[in-house]
């Protein structure tokens, strides 16, 4: 089974095809509860225009539950 709280690292590359590829990245802590996942990232590699990168967000997101293949 899986502890309730975690630290998180997240990066991500988007291109498309009519400009170079941009980078973002973030880092929080997690929680988990049944199939709730909360994310708090208290850091972002490129806020918003006007935002701080230490300025608190969060995200709210549903987990599937595993599947197990036979």
């Amino acid at each position: 089974d899986r502890w309730p709280l975690s630290l998180f690292v997240d990066t991500v590359r988007l291109r498309s095809d009519s400009s170079e590829s941009e980078s973002f990245t973030d880092a929080g802590i997690g929680a988990h509860f049944a199939f709730l996942r909360l994310d708090v990232p208290f850091w972002v590699s490129r806020p918003p225009a006007g935002d701080d990168p230490l300025e608190m967000r969060w995200v709210v997101s549903f987990e599937l539950p595993e599947i197990r293949w036979r």
